[in-house]
């Protein structure tokens, strides 16, 4: 699962005064609401919340199509490392 970093509330963060709950103006918003349907994190997407179970991979599928597999808001996950078994 993916890490997000806090964000402190500053007024330069959202200049046009519109903020949600988490201090992200609309567009983050909604790339953060991508990032968490590209990640099937259904509990956390609001728009995935509301999708039905069945249509969810439906939902990423298109959002995948439209925007890209790439995290817009989000640091995607690090790799992990292989350990190397010692004999």
């Amino acid at each position: 699962m993916p890490i997000i970093a806090p964000i402190p509330l500053k007024q330069k963060m959202c200049p046009t005064g519109r903020c949600d709950d988490l201090g992200l103006c609309p567009d983050c918003a909604a790339k953060l609401d991508r990032d968490m349907i590209r990640d099937r994190d259904w509990e956390r997407s609001w728009t995935a919340w509301q999708t039905p179970a069945d249509q969810r991979e439906a939902l990423r599928t298109h959002v995948v199509a439209r925007y890209g597999a790439r995290y817009e808001l989000i640091v995607p996950p690090a790799p992990r490392r292989r350990r190397h078994k010692e004999s």
